[in-house]
């Protein structure tokens, strides 16, 4: 194969891929998934203020709290997985919102 054939073929594979939509829906939702990945890092400031608080006042930790906190790392894990191409699974609003205490459940079964 010559050197203008390779050209010709990697150009000619650029091209489709560059027409591939699913490449760029994929950009689409990592735009959506960074704005809820900042989001969620506010709100994780705010229940982490808010824990702080009551731990303070009651002397034990929340237990809500603490459960929602782990989910909310599992969804931010989640994010992670789909934005660097680990997996195709999308995560929330795209499925369902990651539910620790039901996986603890399940663990615990096996």
């Amino acid at each position: 194969m010559t050197e203008e054939n390779k050209k010709a073929v990697i150009n000619a594979e650029l091209k489709a891929r560059l027409k591939d939509q699913n490449i760029w829906i994929h950009l689409l939702h990592l735009i959506v998934y960074g704005f809820a990945f900042g989001i969620g890092s506010m709100i994780l400031l705010g229940v982490t203020i808010l824990h702080f608080i009551l731990r303070l006042l009651t002397g034990e930790p929340n237990i809500e709290l603490q459960r929602f906190g782990k989910n909310l790392g599992t969804y931010f894990l989640q994010i992670v997985e789909f934005a660097s191409f680990n997996t195709n699974k999308k995560p929330f609003p795209f499925s369902a919102w990651p539910n620790t205490s039901s996986a603890e459940k399940e663990a615990e079964e096996e």
